[in-house]
């Protein structure tokens, strides 16, 4: 295991692993913000706390990424992939969530 991270390229760490932690720290101000603008009340119970504890997963998940990525820690790998399965998650589910929500939006205020 030891010797696929030995042979990232020292620019590919040098680049990438700041980049990692830089995109999830970036997302702690969005937290902040989903948690304070979320309705409290919808269908699904804890529904906010949901979303905010995934986007929390997935700063986390990009943080220690980066850091194992810039230290060569040899699981690196599990996190790359904890991170990479949580983006597509992002990426199929989220969109969807939101236009559910948008339409239950304008049928409350309808």
């Amino acid at each position: 295991m030891r010797s696929s991270i030995a042979r990232l390229g020292g620019a590919v760490r040098v680049r990438t692993g700041p980049m990692l932690i830089i995109s999830g720290l970036v997302l702690l101000p969005w937290l902040v913000w989903l948690v304070v603008t979320l309705p409290r009340h919808y269908s699904a119970h804890h529904y906010w706390l949901s979303w905010a504890g995934f986007d929390v997963a997935l700063a986390l998940s990009l943080i220690v990424t980066g850091r194992h990525l810039i230290t060569g820690d040899p699981r690196l790998v599990r996190t790359a992939g904890i991170a990479a399965t949580l983006l597509v998650v992002v990426g199929l589910y989220k969109p969807e969530m939101k236009v559910e929500i948008e339409v239950t939006a304008k049928r409350r205020t309808a």
